[in-house]
């Protein structure tokens, strides 16, 4: 006998009965699937979330090399230095007068 035999064979109340089950069933799993702590919803929270932190990790890396350039031409290069001693902390050489205009 097949599953479809034995169903015909049922009356109509136990027919929706099973149906009733089956539909209710159906319903909790896919809303466990979906809202329990390890469900759907939370992975793509999860995902997205270490997305941005990969961004965030790329950014600094980016910012980290750039600092790096930036050390070495301290080190490395005087007329850098004394261009960035000039601009950013407004130092001038030996007998130098510095105008300013408003």
């Amino acid at each position: 006998m097949s599953l479809k035999s034995l169903f015909q064979q049922l009356n109509k109340s136990e027919r929706r009965r099973i149906i009733l089950v089956t539909i209710l069933t159906f319903s909790l799993t896919t809303a466990w699937v979906l809202f329990s702590p390890q469900g759907a919803l939370q992975y793509y929270h999860l995902k997205k979330k270490i997305q941005t932190a990969n961004n965030e990790n790329q950014e600094l890396r980016e910012k980290n090399l750039q600092l790096r350039q930036e050390i070495e031409k301290l080190k490395n290069n005087s007329d850098y230095l004394e261009e960035v001693a000039r601009k950013k902390l407004g130092l001038i050489k030996k007998n130098e007068i510095v105008f300013t205009f408003k």
